[in-house]
């Protein structure tokens, strides 16, 4: 058999059955297996380095990752994919040791890339991520647009802009409108609908089955208990409340306020996806967000019942 074929198949076995088991909570070591036995046959196969060094990033191993992605770039010159995620990892590493030439310097080599390569959703999504990080955010917002012009298909893209947007702004109003562009791309997005659960969760309606129909899409184990939890969470609060405050306006508000408060500096944290986490920030913002109109409202609930109905259809 040819070297390349077992090389892809090692690549494939770490990708698919190491990642799995890693997120089953059986660690990395099955993986990191995998990777070195396909550089015992192609000690220069950049798809190897490239590979570990992503898996490195996922678990914090922030420095292997940083040289395995360079040394990926440094064997094929053309693996933009590479190339961008390790500049990215550099402005970050950069970033959290305040070096500011590091900062600059990649800056400019992510705008020399984005001119030679006009037409690449990688460059443009990278470039408008390290832009956003560096506070820089209609730039990044112009960047990212373009990537979005040349695949809006993509929900990755959606919720990037969303997450730009709510960093720029604040404004969750922002996150929730590319949610739901990211679930008209893609009506199974699992983080668009953990998010718009969370805030619909404000309204005491149709979060619970967000993240019902999250839990339904979700192939790991330990995310499908996650949003579980979640889910009965907000649907006993709504049960109490309904029986305790049905008649009390004042008092459920206050009962509200107080579930929230807890729900979100306590509860949320504890079982929201990473890439929730991310998007979102400081969850507790959503302390803050109310359904101010009954237009919102009805609107909001509207949406909610476009996505289920989304959701129902066959393919």
């Amino acid at each position: 058999m040819h070297r390349d074929v077992v090389t892809h198949a090692l690549i494939c076995l770490a990708n698919i059955k190491g990642r799995r088991l890693m997120k089953d909570g059986f660690g990395v070591d099955f993986a990191l297996k995998c990777y070195d036995r396909a550089l015992l046959i192609d000690v220069d196969n950049e798809d190897i380095y490239y590979h570990r060094g992503k898996l490195y990033f996922e678990c914090g191993q922030l420095n292997n990752a940083r040289n395995d992605l360079k040394k990926s770039t440094a064997l094929s010159s053309y693996f933009i994919e590479a190339k961008c995620k390790y500049l990215h990892l550099k402005f970050d590493l950069a970033c959290n040791a305040n070096d500011k030439d590091i900062m600059n310097g990649v800056l400019v080599e992510f705008d020399d890339i984005a001119r030679k390569f006009k037409d690449s959703c990688v460059v443009f999504s990278h470039y408008a991520e390290v832009l956003t990080s560096a506070g820089k955010y209609e730039e990044a917002k112009n960047k990212l647009e373009i990537t979005i012009n040349l695949d809006g298909r993509d929900p990755d893209l959606c919720l990037q802009m969303g997450k730009l947007l709510l960093k720029a702004s604040c404004n969750i109003d922002h996150l929730y409108e590319w949610c739901f562009k990211a679930l008209k791309a893609d009506c199974r997005c699992i983080v668009a609908l953990e998010i718009i659960g969370l805030i619909c969760l404000n309204l005491c309606s149709s979060d619970m089955s967000f993240f019902l129909l999250c839990s339904s899409f979700s192939q790991h184990k330990h995310q499908v208990k996650n949003l579980l939890i979640l889910s009965m969470a907000s649907s006993k609060w709504q049960e109490c409340a309904l029986k305790l405050l049905p008649n009390e306006k004042n008092n459920f508000l206050s009962g509200l306020w107080i579930f929230r408060t807890y729900f979100f500096r306590k509860f949320a944290p504890k079982y929201m996806s990473m890439k929730a986490k991310e998007i979102i920030g400081d969850v507790t913002n959503f302390l803050m967000y109310y359904i101010y109109s009954t237009e919102k409202m009805e609107r909001l609930l509207s949406d909610a019942k476009e996505i289920m109905e989304f959701s129902e259809r066959p393919g």
